[in-house]
């Protein structure tokens, strides 16, 4: 009997879409608007934050002429969470690299605000920037749900490569596609 429990609960575990979605939401319906290949959506003035401060804002002329990437996530999300260590890490080594845009970005949803995002940062001691898309406008303009999400730019702000539900477990993988 509890080798059939187990097997029930492994089977239903691999059907599980990867990533975070929620409510109702169901894989049959991700829509991804921006794909490999295509240029990144004009956005601007998207709120930045570094140690729970205000920082420089973000919008897509930054990635102009530099690569790098945009990691869509929420705090709430077991997936995201799992993945932000991986993110830090590739800041770490990143950080003094002028060419190179590095872009968490929280989607502001299912009851994500920036008190429950700083928090988040606190926790964990995360030292990079992090962005606020607290309509989800930006969020709207790459996908309809699904996170985390990983988008690598390159300098012609170009998606050259996209990760959906997981990102690669080594940052060093990650390093390598940002240079």
């Amino acid at each position: 009997m509890k080798r059939i429990i187990t097997l029930t609960a492994l089977l239903f575990s691999m059907l599980l879409p990867a990533g975070c979605i929620s409510g109702d939401e169901d894989e049959a319906r991700v829509e991804n608007h921006v794909r490999q290949g295509d240029e990144i959506p004009s956005f601007n003035d998207m709120e930045g934050f570094l140690n729970g401060a205000p920082a420089a804002e973000l919008s897509s002329d930054d990635f102009s002429g530099k690569s790098g990437m945009i990691f869509f996530f929420a705090s709430y999300c077991p997936d995201c969470r799992s993945a932000m260590g991986k993110i830090e890490a590739v800041w770490q080594q990143l950080k003094d690299d002028e060419n190179i845009v590095i872009a968490p970005i929280s989607r502001q949803s299912n009851g994500e605000t920036p008190e429950t995002v700083r928090e988040y940062w606190d926790e964990k001691g995360y030292t990079m920037p992090y962005y606020l898309d607290t309509d989800r406008q930006l969020y709207d303009k790459f996908a309809n749900i699904t996170i985390p999400r990983l988008y690598i730019i390159d300098a012609g702000r170009k998606v050259t490569r996209m990760f959906v539900g997981t990102i690669p477990d080594d940052p060093q993988e990650i390093i390598a596609l940002l240079r």
